[in-house]
């Protein structure tokens, strides 16, 4: 059940294709490098907006999402799942570019690599995670890209006070 006491806890990840994996990638370096990430609803909320105007900006070079919604979470509870969506997100690779945690920016160059022909540009995952208090009311599984829009605002601009964010 869910009541004022509990937390949502939501998932987004978002396969740009090589037509915006630059812009991508560079847009969210320099998101990374302009958020003041206090630890605050407001500034939450607020870093979650300008994260959601940004993606909004690529989705025609979306090609594949994969999304997870858990609501109705008790808070210790929540904090546990998130940090472990968290490390299992970043998991995956091997070096994180730009972490924005603690209050700072770490950026690391990430190691050379060579793609093969049959890879041709590239692409780039994105994954939002978000924990809030409220629920996730009109989120539906994105099946074209007006949902897709619409799941975004709903996740980083919906009601309720973000609680934690990252974006992966």
């Amino acid at each position: 059940d869910f009541t004022p006491e509990t937390f949502s806890l939501g998932a987004l990840a978002i396969a740009f294709d090589s037509t915006a994996r630059a812009q991508v990638q560079g847009e969210l370096d320099r998101l990374a490098a302009s958020l003041q990430m206090q630890d605050s609803p407001e500034a939450l909320n607020a870093a979650a907006a300008q994260m959601a105007q940004c993606l909004a900006r690529f989705l025609d070079a979306a090609y594949m999402t994969h999304h997870s919604l858990s609501e109705g979470v008790p808070m210790q509870t929540a904090q546990q799942q998130f940090d472990q969506a968290v490390n299992a997100e970043r998991g995956r690779y091997l070096v994180e570019t730009v972490r924005n945690d603690a209050g700072g920016v770490r950026k690391i160059n990430a190691p050379a690599s060579r793609a093969r022909a049959e890879e041709g540009g590239g692409f780039v995952v994105v994954t939002v995670l978000v924990a809030r208090r409220g629920r996730f009311t009109g989120f539906r599984p994105p099946a074209d890209r007006p949902t897709l829009q619409q799941d975004l605002q709903i996740l980083l601009s919906g009601p309720g006070a973000i609680q934690a964010l990252e974006v992966v």
